[in-house]
């Protein structure tokens, strides 16, 4: 039995291994082969790689430094709820406890097909966790001894299924001899997608497509981690600005959001004539916000009405995403992206008509105000893109392909 949290005294093997995972996002990682699979990391539900990243520097975190779960989570947890769409504190610790247990058997089985431990321990011997928990597929290979050289350990290095706890012992002739050597191995399989020996089945850069996809997804976090995205100013991205109602560190975190939504270059490009943050943006109560396509002018409410915030994104059910802003510059930000998301798709005909085909063909907006038109459908989409995009991407696929081909369209880095 060994622990979930890494010693990096012991295991500098299980380090090197994860290290050697590349971090990718879901939309580079499908187009990979199974093999190829084998030396990139991902996260289902999670298209932002900076999001990815982070996680993975955190799982770095805990192999090399000890984290325990609890730090991990409350260092993750946000970014992965805010991808998300909702909290779902069981998968970051699957998440967690995936890595760091797959991460500390592969450091294991280097230590353990070194030539000189092979010499002296043969067999190997698999060790499942017995207790209330224990899957009937460990049950069924627990205390299973044979040769380490069969075929059987190729496909049989835990973890096997998620949140595995059973590792893999070695053992001398004598030990195997008393514990019992199997006479056939179990005829049981892990789960898809685990199991596989480090060298097994990995990635070898011989098929264009998913060799490409390494490529451009390691030159994509090379790139990011390079050159940290712009801040927007008054004169560059847009050309008069004007706030009352919030402190400059909360303003800061508000227009900060454009780089969040990824669209500083855009907005470098097509400036707004004016942004404006204010008590009162319109007459019309309850509007967090207004955008004015002539005038290309943009204001944000600062003085929000009862209501505008602190609610549970659901999709399909929640009325607006800026409703699930955490605190009021939250809710600002998230209105701003959605402002920004009409400046977007006002400035190009061609996108209008790929939102009007697909405001068409929608079954079920993200929000109910999605629904109102197809402005308010992009608007939204948008806004759920950069701040639930693996709920977008699951509740709507159609509004996440027509967020991304405008996106594409108008030059804009998905």
């Amino acid at each position: 039995m060994f622990k979930i949290t890494a010693d990096a005294l012991r295991f500098d093997e299980a380090i090197e291994w994860f290290r050697a995972r590349l971090p990718i996002t879901d939309d580079e990682f499908d187009i990979l082969s199974a093999e190829a699979r084998q030396r990139a990391w991902t996260i289902a539900g999670v298209e932002q790689l900076d999001v990815v990243q982070s996680v993975w520097s955190e799982i770095d975190k805990a192999n090399t430094a000890g984290t325990p779960f609890e730090d991990f989570k409350k260092s993750i947890e946000p970014l992965l709820t805010e991808e998300w769409g909702q909290r779902n504190s069981p998968r970051v610790e699957t998440i967690f406890r995936n890595a760091t247990q797959a991460s500390l058997n592969r450091g294991r089985y280097a230590q353990m097909t070194d030539p000189e431990v092979v010499r002296f321990r043969p067999f190997w011997m698999y060790d499942a966790v017995r207790d209330a928990r224990t899957t009937t597929l460990c049950a069924g290979l627990d205390k299973t001894v044979l040769p380490q050289d069969l075929p059987f350990w190729d496909t049989h290095i835990p973890p096997l299924h998620h949140r595995c706890r059973a590792g893999i012992r070695s053992l001398r002739k004598s030990e195997a001899e008393k514990r019992g050597i199997s006479r056939v191995a179990p005829a049981i399989e892990p789960d898809p997608g685990f199991g596989h020996a480090p060298g097994k089945g990995e990635w070898k850069p011989v098929d264009r497509k998913y060799a490409e996809g390494i490529r451009r997804a390691s030159k994509l976090r090379k790139e990011r981690n390079s050159k940290p995205a712009g801040s927007i100013v008054e004169g560059k991205h847009f050309k008069k600005f004007s706030s009352r109602g919030v402190t400059p560190a909360e303003q800061s975190k508000i227009l900060e959001a454009a780089r969040k939504a990824r669209l500083v270059d855009f907005l470098e490009k097509r400036p707004l004539s004016e942004l404006f943050l204010a008590p009162r943006v319109s007459d019309e109560y309850g509007v967090l916000g207004a955008y004015w396509p002539a005038l290309q002018r943009l204001g944000v409410r600062t003085k929000l009405p009862p209501g505008s915030l602190g609610q549970v994104f659901e999709p399909g059910k929640s009325f607006a995403v800026s409703l699930a802003g955490t605190d009021k510059v939250d809710s600002m930000r998230r209105t701003f992206v959605h402002e920004l998301g009409h400046h977007v798709h006002r400035t190009s005909e061609q996108a209008d008509k790929i939102i009007q085909a697909a405001f068409f063909n929608v079954k079920s907006p993200i929000t109910e105000y999605a629904g109102v038109n197809r402005a308010e459908y992009f608007a939204e989409s948008f806004a759920a893109y950069t701040f639930h995009r693996g709920a977008l991407r699951k509740h709507d696929p159609v509004g996440y392909r027509m967020v991304r081909e405008v996106l594409t369209l108008q030059g804009i880095p998905l």
